[in-house]
């Protein structure tokens, strides 16, 4: 007997067969497994843009952010309407519900006699946020206001 054990060719040709079929298969599924979880981020990544480009009708007709100063990083409280509160006016019922937080010291943590004078402008979801203005005594309107925060003045709630 000779020291080296030998396969025939059909036994090797067998195992090449085999391993070469077991070596494919990982290769599909590895792309497989890829190929849904790509469509997965993606398909997740639609749903975030979407929400962050326009928010929830539900959002739009009833929420509202007020700012304790003209900046979008400033400390801010929120408020939701009720589902029973007409949705005649919903600009003058957020400036309504943003004064109400400024008077029980909701915005900024101290309580006020009367809230200061608010802008209302719209965030690019739709969604309204309250800014208090005038509060370097210089006057803006609540365009300016709006446009100096990368945001715009409000348009009516069914459009």
């Amino acid at each position: 007997m000779t020291g080296e054990p030998r396969l025939s060719p059909e036994r090797r040709a067998d195992m090449e067969q085999w391993l070469t079929g077991h070596i494919r298969a990982r290769r599909r599924r590895r792309r497989n497994l890829a190929i849904v979880g790509a469509v997965g981020a993606g398909a997740v990544s639609l749903g975030l843009a979407a929400w962050i480009v326009l928010a929830p009708r539900e959002v739009q007709e009833r929420w509202v952010d007020c700012y304790a100063a003209a900046d979008l990083d400033s400390a801010h409280a929120g408020a939701a309407r009720s589902n029973s509160d007409p949705l005649e006016d919903r600009d003058a019922i957020a400036l309504a519900m943003c004064a109400d937080l400024w008077e029980r010291g909701l915005v900024d943590g101290a309580p006020h006699e009367e809230a200061p004078e608010l802008a209302l402008c719209m965030r690019p979801d739709r969604s309204l946020a309250a800014f208090p203005r005038n509060a370097a005594g210089v006057v803006e309107t609540d365009r300016d206001l709006c446009a100096g925060l990368g945001l715009r003045t409000p348009t009516p709630a069914a459009e």
